[in-house]
């Protein structure tokens, strides 16, 4: 097994102890290896939709599920506001043929 720093192992543990203990372990405290497998599973779900919607929200540029949250997200609005001034301008550009009833457009 690959050695981890004695600070992360720490981190990993009590992550383990707060969130994963009472979910796969048994009465006794003993890993439920059935319980594994369906949170492995319900995880691997989990990974492949995250990725989906990241490379969907991105336009491709990011589909690991360990990205940045924050880079995500500023790509999401950056996508938002690009589109805001397009909806401008196909707007502006509206407004400016739009002629009252009985004037010709040239």
């Amino acid at each position: 097994m690959e050695h981890i720093s004695e600070e992360l192992q720490q981190k990993v543990d009590k992550e383990f102890d707060n969130f994963w203990r009472d979910i796969v372990c048994d009465e006794n405290g003993c890993l439920d290896l059935e319980k594994v497998k369906r949170e492995l599973y319900d995880y691997s779900l989990a990974m492949q939709y995250v990725s989906e919607v990241y490379c969907e929200l991105t336009n491709g540029h990011i589909s690991k599920i360990h990205a940045d949250p924050q880079i995500v997200i500023r790509m999401v609005y950056e996508q938002i506001e690009g589109l805001e001034m397009i909806f401008i301008g196909v707007k502006s550009e509206t407004k400016e043929q739009v002629h009252p009833v009985g004037i010709a457009s040239s």
